[in-house]
C-alpha cells in the first residue's frame, strides 16, 4: 500500500530519512560514521514504527509511544549537531520540525482509541 499519498505522517517520515541522508552527507568524517549514523539509524526506526502504527490495530499505543520515544531521541541528536556547527541552519530548521507529527499522534491519543492526523 502507497501510505505517502494516505498518510502525512508517514510522508513526512519518508521526508525526514531523505532530509537526514542528505544533512549526515556533508558532516565531516569523525562525525558522519558516529552521530550522523546514529541519526540516520534513529530516522528509519521513526520511519519503521510509523509504518507498524498504520498496519497494527491491536497495538497502536505501544507504537504511537515509541514513534515519540524515537522522535524525542532525535530532536537531541539533532541539536547536538548543530552545536557543533555540522548543520547549516537551514538543514537544521527542517530537520528540527519533521519529527514533530509523532508528537500530534502522541497528544491526539486517547483511551486506546487513535485518532490520527490523517490528512493528505
Amino acid at each position: 500500500m502507497n501510505y505517502q499519498n494516505k498518510f502525512s505522517i508517514y510522508r513526512d517520515a519518508t521526508r525526514l530519512v531523505i532530509e537526514m541522508e542528505d544533512a549526515v552527507r556533508d558532516f565531516p568524517r569523525y562525525h558522519k560514521y558516529t552521530l550522523g549514523s546514529e541519526m540516520c539509524t534513529i530516522a528509519y526506526d521513526l520511519l519503521t514504527v510509523i509504518s507498524y502504527t498504520i498496519n497494527n490495530k491491536n497495538d497502536r499505543k505501544h507504537f504511537i509511544k515509541k514513534a515519540h520515544q524515537f522522535s524525542e531521541v532525535l530532536k537531541i541528536k539533532i541539536q547536538i549537531a548543530k552545536q557543533i556547527t555540522m548543520l547549516s541552519f537551514k538543514a537544521f530548521e527542517t530537520l528540527a520540525n519533521l519529527p514533530n507529527a509523532s508528537n500530534a499522534w502522541q497528544l491526539n491519543f486517547n483511551n486506546c482509541k487513535l485518532r490520527l492526523l490523517f490528512h493528505p
